[in-house]
């Protein structure tokens, strides 16, 4: 019998998960449509805070999912979750 706390497994245990979504900029770093520029190690994040060209309206908002589970109930499942 294995151990129900093992990683890989959540077998018979209550198991909560949690999804943050939160936006995220579609633009890549000083290409494009990004007018974006600076040296190396000032890039963005693509987040609103390191976003360098917040006044010009260039963020462009994406919702990018972030999930969090007790145990490692795997991808292939947190996907199937309906609230």
């Amino acid at each position: 019998m294995s151990d129900p706390n093992s990683a890989g497994t959540c077998n018979d245990i209550p198991v909560t998960l949690a999804q943050l979504v939160m936006p995220e900029c579609g633009l890549v770093y000083g290409e494009g449509s990004c007018g974006a520029t600076g040296a190396a190690g000032s890039e963005c994040y693509n987040t609103w805070n390191t976003c360098q060209r917040q006044g010009c309206n260039e963020f462009t908002c994406n919702p990018k999912d972030y999930w969090f589970a007790t145990c490692d109930v795997g991808k292939h499942l947190v996907g199937k979750y309906t609230p």
